[in-house]
């Protein structure tokens, strides 16, 4: 059977609900981070930081940068960040993963803890 793409909506309504959940179980509180990949072209990285908006209010609370970077600069997810950071929602990236020189580029923004 070929591999169909689960809406990110729906997979993230699924994911805010099991952690809902999981609270009231366990008594644990948790957050949601909504994470764009490195290998995402620019529309993709801004669709996924735009969820933010749509579920505030919702455990989803950041916005965070993964995969590889060998091959997959930045460059197409600044807008993304850009965008989380004018509106206030916290953000992460992994970086120096691949090479120490990458731990050295920045996304716009000074971190917040």
């Amino acid at each position: 059977m070929p591999f169909r793409s689960f809406p990110k909506v729906d997979a993230v309504e699924t994911v805010d609900r099991a952690a809902e959940e999981a609270i009231r179980t366990t008594g644990i509180e948790a957050r949601l981070i909504l994470c764009t990949l490195r290998h995402f072209s620019r529309d993709q990285s801004l669709e996924t930081a735009r969820l933010l908006e749509r579920f505030s209010g919702s455990r989803v609370v950041a916005l965070d940068l993964a995969a590889d970077e060998a091959g997959h600069p930045i460059d197409a997810h600044v807008p993304a960040f850009r965008w989380a950071l004018e509106r206030g929602y916290a953000r992460t990236a992994h970086a120096g993963e691949a090479t120490r020189e990458r731990l050295r580029t920045r996304l716009t923004g000074p971190p917040r803890r």
